[in-house]
């Protein structure tokens, strides 16, 4: 699915991180962990684009079969969360059992008729992370997902990431915290 050998990113004619050699097959789960501004964020976005400065980098996904969740969700903060739910709906080929589990979820929290400015950043990135697990993909590529979680968050955020990885799904994210990822398969970001 995805084999990056010694790839790396040039900013402003910088190396933003040492290469990194990775392969992803389908189900495979990796956390790319590593200090603030190491350039982890720069690596997900270049996973997406395909596009790296350095190194050699193969896939066989399509833009479409990658599906990217980051920190920064401002441009929903004028809509419900009921409103977005419609919204995914309308605009994409979702699995119809996973978009009723996840509006279940979303009814046990009571937040359905709530504006996204008005969650906490734990309720926003879980409503993300649920948002997510609707969509029919190949690759979730996920920037810092347990940021703003807490401890039963985190947990319901790593049963989602089972299931995808039990339907086949492959996931790549960053982490600041190397702890997080205990089944993971771990790759440093220096």
């Amino acid at each position: 699915m995805i084999v990056a050998d010694n790839i790396t990113i040039l900013k402003n004619q910088k190396v933003l991180f040492q290469p990194v050699s990775f392969k992803i097959n389908k189900g495979d789960f990796l956390c790319i962990y590593g200090a603030n501004g190491i350039g982890k964020t720069s690596l997900i976005n270049a996973i997406r684009s395909q596009a790296f400065d350095v190194g050699h980098f193969t896939s066989n996904l399509a833009i479409s079969d990658i599906a990217l969740l980051i920190c920064d969700q401002s441009g929903l903060s004028n809509l419900t969360v009921n409103e977005h739910l419609n919204y995914i709906s309308s605009i994409s080929s979702v699995n119809d059992l996973q978009f009723n589990h996840v509006k279940q979820r979303i009814s046990l929290l009571n937040i359905r008729d709530v504006y996204f400015r008005d969650l906490s950043r734990g309720q926003l990135q879980l409503c993300q992370l649920y948002f997510l697990s609707c969509f029919k993909v190949k690759l979730w590529l996920l920037d810092e997902p347990c940021c703003h979680l807490d401890h039963s968050s985190c947990e319901a955020f790593f049963n989602i990431c089972h299931s995808y990885q039990q339907a086949g799904g492959s996931i790549i994210m960053t982490s600041h915290k190397k702890e997080l990822a205990n089944s993971i398969k771990l790759m440093e970001c220096v």
